[in-house]
């Protein structure tokens, strides 16, 4: 593909890269030439404003797309729905508990946390842009592809399991532990915006209700919705750190220091 082409010393930096994180591995091709199943695909790059560009396999060109059994739950899906949900929270809370707070935790590495089994690793090579006269060298996917078909479905029914896990817990009362991303939480973060103003009250007539704690998430992104004092926020925080640790494998003592914290 032509914007590997364009993007190929940024293709030998993140293959090096994934390789530390267990994400991936390379191998020549004179090595899986002749392993029965392996399918080989072109990769493609997509430029992000801002941020790193994107690596992605183009699996259609394999036909592994075309050949793979749905059996992923389309339903976890919930594109486009995310901040509509969020709004009619907000909309709806009682504003005698005063404002709804809002934290974002972003899942790193996204698809990248899911490994698949070494059959289905040998359908996720990709061919790496290699100088002329040398072996091509083939990297295998570990872990969800960008590109594959059921990678989106199967990531997100693990991130809405999270979300299910974290507001059943919330409405529980669940008083969790303390938790290792407690302190860099906790750091304020700088910021120039200027701070809100109070709006007009919603048109409908509350209820009495207690106050806000909900957890939504949009892919690989969690928005927890707390009201209350600081100590109740903290805690609402907390039960989703440990709800995400329950689905993404958190770091420990075994693990050097390429491995990655999903939170």
């Amino acid at each position: 593909h032509p914007s590997a082409i364009d993007h190929q010393e940024f293709l030998w930096e993140e293959a090096y890269e994934m390789c530390q994180r267990r994400h991936t591995m390379v191998l020549p091709f004179s090595a899986v030439k002749h392993l029965e199943g392996v399918q080989i695909s072109p990769p493609g790059v997509v430029p992000q404003q801002g941020r790193r560009p994107r690596t992605i396999c183009d699996l259609t060109y394999s036909g592994v797309n075309e050949t793979t059994v749905e059996l992923t739950h389309g339903d976890a899906m919930r594109f486009g729905r995310a901040l509509r949900r969020i709004l009619f929270q907000i909309y709806r809370a009682d504003p005698r508990w005063g404002p709804v707070y809002l934290s974002k935790i972003d899942i790193s590495d996204g698809f990248y946390n899911v490994c698949v089994n070494a059959n289905g690793s040998k359908q996720f090579g990709i061919v790496l842009p290699t100088p002329p006269g040398e072996e091509p060298l083939i990297l295998f996917f570990l872990g969800l592809p960008m590109g594959w078909v059921s990678s989106p479905p199967t990531f997100c029914a693990l991130t809405e399991s999270a979300a299910d896990v974290a507001n059943d817990r919330i409405d529980a009362n669940w008083a969790p532990p303390g938790h290792r991303c407690d302190s860099v939480a906790d750091t304020p973060t700088e910021s120039t915006r200027p701070a809100s103003k109070t709006g007009p009250p919603p048109r409908i007539r509350h209820r009495v209700k207690g106050p806000v704690g909900r957890t939504d998430v949009y892919v690989d992104d969690f928005i927890l919705l707390a009201q209350g004092g600081k100590r109740r926020r903290k805690r609402l925080r907390r039960i989703l750190f440990h709800c995400i640790d329950m689905i993404f494998r958190p770091p420990d003592a075994k693990d050097d220091k390429w491995k990655k914290d999903p939170i």
